[in-house]
């Protein structure tokens, strides 16, 4: 049954009571059931053994996956050069609209006339 005598047998099954086995008596032929828990010494091992086997499985998928971070790495870097490029040229997109506005005011015309003059179009769709 259990090993360890320690351990108290039941026969009413309590919550706890993870173990249940069927007997009978042998001198009246009545079927009963005892229950007991078992060592919480073994269980915390068991556990302390999952555990382990779940980090194996943990440093295994860090290992499968340790290519794809690099990717992501210098994706994450690629993606850093288009917007620091998307940045600068917004930048040289504003000063080129504040100069285009500043040789309208000097010559004289507005904004529209000048982009026109310099046959500049404010819809890229446009040509």
């Amino acid at each position: 049954m259990n090993s360890n005598n320690d351990t108290p047998l039941y026969l009413d099954k309590q919550s706890y009571h993870n173990i249940s086995v069927d007997r009978q008596d042998s001198v009246t032929g009545k079927s009963y059931k005892i229950h007991w828990r078992s060592d919480p010494l073994s269980e915390i091992e068991s556990l302390k053994k999952e555990l382990k086997q779940l980090a194996d499985l943990e440093n295994q998928l860090i290992t499968q996956l340790e290519p794809y971070n690099e990717q992501i790495k210098s994706q994450q870097q690629q993606s850093k050069r288009c917007r620091d490029k998307t940045e600068t040229l917004d930048q040289v997109k504003e000063s080129c609209q504040t100069l285009i506005g500043r040789y309208a005011e000097l010559d004289g015309v507005t904004i529209s006339q000048m982009y026109k003059q310099l046959d500049i179009t404010l819809d890229p769709d446009e040509k």
